[in-house]
């Protein structure tokens, strides 16, 4: 699906909020490429917003401070484990990944990100993605600097589990 009229975008996400139990149900998730400031992190955060209100379990952060967050559980002085932390991002009932493909890509980086996403892929539940990147740019970029077999697994995995909406145009956060 690729989407382009930026009303259309906002009724498809307000559409994914409203019935989101259908989509859950489904372990159907949302794959917004494109452009900066296109408002892909927007649409994500406002479904985010919408199902906390209404009570639903959501995870929404940057691939990187998921990423930081991991690592951070190998501070002695922390109070969840490594594995507390993988099972809350592999079981919420929603889990937001914004801008995919800007972390760091290490082997254990490419890991940790696999294994969330196969759980999640595994057990039918719904992820939404955002990302600067197309689908091959994003394999050639989680695979940079690790593992390309395992990055084009992440990638197939969340085309399977996702509608793709594409939103290109000008950077909205930009003055003109």
């Amino acid at each position: 699906l690729k989407v382009t009229d930026s009303k259309l975008e906002k009724f498809n996400a307000k559409a994914y909020a409203e019935h989101f139990q259908n989509f859950k149900e489904a372990g159907e998730g949302i794959y917004f490429s494109g452009t900066w400031g296109t408002g892909k992190t927007h649409l994500a955060v406002a479904i985010a917003l919408h199902l906390i209100n209404e009570g639903v379990p959501v995870i929404c952060m940057t691939s990187t401070a998921l990423l930081a967050e991991i690592r951070s559980t190998f501070d002695k002085n922390r109070h969840i484990s490594e594995y507390e932390l993988l099972k809350a991002y592999k079981e919420v009932d929603l889990l937001i990944i914004d801008d995919l493909g800007k972390e760091n890509c290490t082997d254990w980086a490419i890991a940790q990100l696999y294994d969330i996403i196969n759980d999640r892929y595994e057990n039918c539940l719904p992820t939404i993605i955002t990302t600067n990147f197309s689908n091959d740019d994003l394999v050639k970029r989680l695979g940079e600097k690790s593992n390309m077999d395992t990055a084009g697994s992440i990638v197939s995995r969340l085309h399977e589990m996702t509608m793709g909406i594409t939103m290109n145009g000008r950077d909205r956060r930009k003055i003109y």
